[in-house]
């Protein structure tokens, strides 16, 4: 005899703020299916005993244990303690809404024949199959949607008595589990799954790739292998989260479980070519949480690009965090994904990549990895623990740390594209900013590279490191599109100006500085570095062979007290071997200098230079007094020589009383025909009698053009 109540489970979460706090004062009102009637609700399985209704929670947000008449169809209204409604159901069935899986049915509704189970009565709400070929044994559960074209007869089962619009059986996958020791039901590679899954502790075979649509979300009891463990995916993913078509939909939500598999989690196709529409599906707000993802040939040399902990592919407003990934050749790779975050995980034993953000033209942006910890060497050459080609990167408070021996042209982290892996086809995008403050790598002189920047496209660089190992000798540099290394930086990008702020990281010992565009103004540009070693001085300024006593402050040199008479050479372009001055060209330079005391402190100057057999020559010092103003002083320079390599100066402090502060900018004086003014439309020159000339177009002689004036 069939029992005349129901006792009422909770179809929604309880109300929760922002915070994931919960609403004191929530209620629970019950109606009459489609009305706005209110319907009995009890605190007994007798219904003898009324409850409130509206019913308040307590202050945990917890209901009592409520009773409904199952004879009766309700509406149930979940609202804050202002009355405003959070969460509606209508109508309500006992066990089933939304996807949401509820008690269980008696235990006597079980079939042997598939046939005898589509005929079966959906209002027992659960039922059994075993004992039928091909299907693995399991409980489904009445579940209410639109499950067209989904039905499989394995997975997703239609009932004679129900369109597949109004709803299924749907398997539970937490039947599948046995205790250790024993066979685990096996699910078909290709079978697809949908509501929320719980998984009972045990070991799951999968027997092939679990095949997930739309927000399926899937929790276990415990991450530790071992208790809740999906395996025996082969060389596929473990999980596989794909759609046809180019449609946006809600993405995954994966907890407590552990992965051991060759392949882990693959949330979108990275197979296939990324872009607007295109028909590959945009998943959001995706969610992956206290994993272990473990690869399963973690003793081998992964080989292949399709060794992934855990892929993430066109995937929107989501997060991963408080996960354990080990293994694998990538461990991480988010490909052509925007506004995600990778926060607080421990990513270990990959061969080539920790983490791989892979840009795909527009996609591939805002992506924020912070407070992860990333142990591992590179054994690949290019590999790197990080690697990001996004337009915008974000890298915070991160720790990276080398294990084993690195492959000596891998290194740290990379923000550049060179032997990025091409997933479908992708084109890479721009990276239009890098920011990376706080990060600790623990380089010990491993690798190439600490930092590699590539700044064709970037119009702001902030790197503002805690590299620990002071005695590395692993360089930080900036480089091109195609990875070539960069020993002086551009300050423009087009018409725009950069940013770079620089702090703490070592730059490696070719590192110079920045370089300005001819013909492209400074203004409203921003270059502070304060690197350990070489370099980092303004426009066209360049500083080698620096004595180790001098400091520098953003575009300021600064001699401390007592260090008079230590030459600091300046030269454009580079000392040794570069060949920034044109021939006949005539350049000049500026310093403006100050001392820390009203007088006493003097700065001598001396023109020096390279000859092409490498052997040096230099002019007298010529000292000016200095005072606690700053003071300019001009120096003009002659076209370099056809047998110099460099022509620059040598400044020192022949005094030190206080402490010197300078700054060095250098600029070319044109005026000859070759070399002319140019003034809106037409081209100035002095030609060689004196006599001021102009033209329409460049002049190609001395006595071209028309004279100005009488």
């Amino acid at each position: 005899m069939a029992e005349p109540f129901d006792l009422f489970y909770l179809p929604f979460r309880p109300a929760l703020d922002a915070n994931g706090i919960v609403v004191a004062g929530a209620t629970l009102t019950f109606y009459i299916s489609g009305t706005s009637t209110l319907q009995a609700v009890f605190a007994d399985a007798g219904l003898t005993t009324p409850l409130a209704n509206p019913l308040s929670a307590n202050a945990a947000g917890v209901w009592p244990s409520i009773y409904i008449d199952s004879s009766k169809t309700y509406r149930i209204v979940l609202r804050d303690s202002d009355g405003a409604p959070l969460n509606e159901v209508d109508p309500y069935v006992p066990g089933s809404v939304g996807g949401a899986n509820g008690p269980p049915g008696s235990a006597d509704n079980t079939y042997t024949i598939l046939l005898a189970f589509k005929a079966s009565d959906i209002g027992r709400k659960t039922a059994s199959l075993v004992g039928v070929p091909g299907v693995p044994d399991g409980r489904f559960n009445w579940t209410l949607g639109d499950f067209t074209g989904r039905a499989d007869d394995v997975n997703i089962i239609k009932a004679d008595s129900t369109a597949l619009t109004v709803g299924a059986w749907v398997r539970s996958i937490e039947t599948a589990a046995k205790p250790a020791g024993q066979t685990a039901a096996s699910f078909t590679t290709a079978g697809r799954l949908t509501g929320d899954i719980v998984l009972n502790p045990g070991v799951y075979n999968l027997g092939g790739t679990l095949t997930l649509t739309d927000s399926v979300s899937i929790y276990g009891t415990g991450g530790k292998r071992g208790q809740v463990s999906l395996e025996g995916a082969g060389d596929a993913p473990a999980i596989r989260v794909a759609a046809a078509g180019g449609d946006e939909r809600n993405g995954p939500s994966f907890s407590d479980f552990t992965i051991f598999n060759r392949q882990g989690i693959e949330i979108g196709d990275r197979t296939a070519a990324i872009g607007d529409g295109g028909g590959q599906t945009i998943y959001h707000y995706w969610s992956i949480k206290k994993l272990n993802v473990i690869d399963r040939s973690l003793a081998e040399s992964p080989s292949d690009l399709g060794a992934v902990g855990v892929s993430i592919t066109k995937a929107f407003n989501g997060e991963m965090s408080l996960c354990e990934v080990q293994g694998y050749r990538i461990g991480v790779l988010s490909n052509g994904s925007d506004i995600n975050t990778i926060s607080c995980n421990r990513i270990s034993g990959w061969s080539e990549f920790g983490y791989l953000e892979t840009s795909a033209t527009s996609f591939g942006s805002q992506t924020t990895f912070i407070g992860n910890d990333v142990l591992g060497s590179s054994k690949i050459a290019n590999g790197a623990s990080y690697k990001s080609t996004g337009r915008h990167p974000s890298l915070i408070n991160n720790y990276f740390e080398p294990q084993g021996a690195m492959h000596p042209q891998a290194g740290f982290v990379d923000f550049s594209f060179g032997a990025v892996p091409a997933y479908g086809g992708n084109t890479p995008g721009q990276i239009l900013s890098i920011f990376a403050i706080g990060n600790r790598i623990d380089s010990q002189s491993f690798g190439a590279f600490v930092y590699r920047m590539c700044i064709t496209d970037a119009r702001s660089v902030v790197l503002i490191g805690r590299q620990t190992s002071d005695a590395s000798t692993t360089p930080s540099y900036f480089c091109g599109a195609p990875g070539n290394r960069l020993d002086t930086v551009p300050m423009h990008s087009g018409l725009r100006t950069r940013h770079y702020l620089i702090s703490e990281p070592t730059m490696g010992p070719e590192w110079h500085g920045h370089q300005d565009e001819p013909g492209v103004s400074f203004a409203n540009g921003g270059f502070s570095v304060t690197a350990r070693n070489k370099g980092a001085f303004p426009y066209t300024t360049i500083v080698t062979g620096r004595p180790a006593f001098v400091e520098h402050q953003g575009d300021t040199l600064v001699i401390p007290a007592g260090n008079a008479s230590q030459p600091i050479p300046i030269f454009p372009g580079g000392y040794g071997g570069n060949r920034f001055f044109d021939n006949g060209s005539t350049y000049e330079l500026v310093l403006l200098a100050r001392s820390s005391v009203a007088s006493g402190d003097t700065l001598s100057v001396q023109q020096c230079g390279v000859t092409d057999a490498s052997a040096g020559f230099g002019t007298s010092y010529e000292t000016f007094p200095l005072s606690n103003q700053f003071r300019e002083l001009k120096f003009t320079v002659p076209g370099r020589p056809s047998s110099y390599q460099a022509v620059g100066f040598h400044v020192q402090s022949a005094t030190s009383t206080g402490t010197i502060y300078f700054q060095a900018y250098w600029r070319e004086i044109r005026g000859s025909f070759d070399k002319p003014l140019r003034i809106g439309a037409r081209f100035y020159w002095t030609d060689a009698t004196g006599a001021l000339r102009n033209s329409a177009t460049p002049p190609t002689t001395d006595l071209g053009g028309q004279v100005v004036g009488p």
